[in-house]
């Protein structure tokens, strides 16, 4: 399970918060090859990926797909892990602030 946060939109909104903190469920299985002349499969069943990660991860497997270019299981999960953390700075700063006018 990652979770990130993101702005929502509705911080404008009287009593909204403008962050939310959003889940992904990410199951990975990597099988290893039985046979010597077969290729280790990875399998990836992701759910409620952001949509920065949608996009990211459909363009590493149509770039796979033309350039014969092999996407690792271990990028895939680099890639899930770094979008799940970019929101996190901005969220804190933004509970600091929150924090700051609240003791003032």
């Amino acid at each position: 399970m990652l979770r990130r946060a993101e702005i929502n939109g509705r911080g404008g909104l009287e009593g909204q918060k403008e962050w939310s903190i959003r889940q992904t469920a990410v199951y990975h299985r990597l099988r290893s090859p039985i046979e010597e002349n077969r290729k280790t499969t990875s399998t990836f069943l992701l759910i409620a990926p952001s949509a920065n990660a949608q996009v990211q991860l459909a363009e590493a497997l149509e770039q796979s797909m033309h350039d014969e270019f092999y996407v690792s299981p271990w990028n895939v999960q680099r890639l899930l892990v770094a979008d799940s953390l970019k929101g996190w700075p901005d969220y804190m700063a933004n509970l600091e602030k929150q924090l700051k006018t609240q003791v003032s």
